[in-house]
């Protein structure tokens, strides 16, 4: 089984613990599953996907990340690489505070999407585990009808059990 995962959901301390859990780091070891995250198409969060080991870039520019590669490969071996991304000197102290907006407008919307992921879970836990009240004097909330149509629903799978 392998993840696939919009990026900005990995982000911060809770993306790191599930980073961890998935490629295997976690204190037991546990079985390796590759992890691929859509759809990168900024540099910084290309370079952040190569920098924490992802499997697998799903991305609308795949030029430009195939360049973020060749830079990143250029800086490890010594190079330098050049080019703009994260951490190298391209234009003095004006670009790195570009960069630096920038990437904290990047981790603000990983922070928001995170925000409204949770929100969301929450929101749809609770509907997956509603359960209507008690039929009331004069009304009803149709839980009648759910049951008797799954009552054939358990003769059916008790029969395909070989319990009937």
């Amino acid at each position: 089984m392998h993840f696939n995962l919009l990026q900005q959901v990995l982000v911060g301390p809770c993306g790191r613990l599930f980073r961890d859990a998935v490629g295997g780091k976690r204190a037991g070891g546990g079985d390796r599953r590759n992890l691929f995250v859509w759809t990168v198409n900024e540099e910084e969060w290309m370079e952040w996907s190569i920098r924490k080991g992802v499997d697998g870039v799903v991305t609308d520019d795949p030029k430009k990340f195939l360049d973020v590669c060749r830079r990143w490969e250029a800086r490890l071996a010594g190079g330098g690489g050049g080019g703009g991304g994260i951490g190298s000197d391209d234009g003095g102290r004006a670009a790195g505070v570009r960069r630096g907006v920038r990437l904290a407008g990047l981790y603000a919307g990983a922070l928001l999407t995170q925000v409204a992921t949770l929100l969301l879970t929450a929101v749809m836990w609770r509907r997956l585990n509603y359960q209507p009240s008690e039929k009331k004097e004069g009304g009803g909330t149709g839980e009648s009808a759910i049951t008797e149509g799954l009552e054939g629903v358990e003769v059916v799978a008790a029969a395909a059990a070989g319990k009937t």
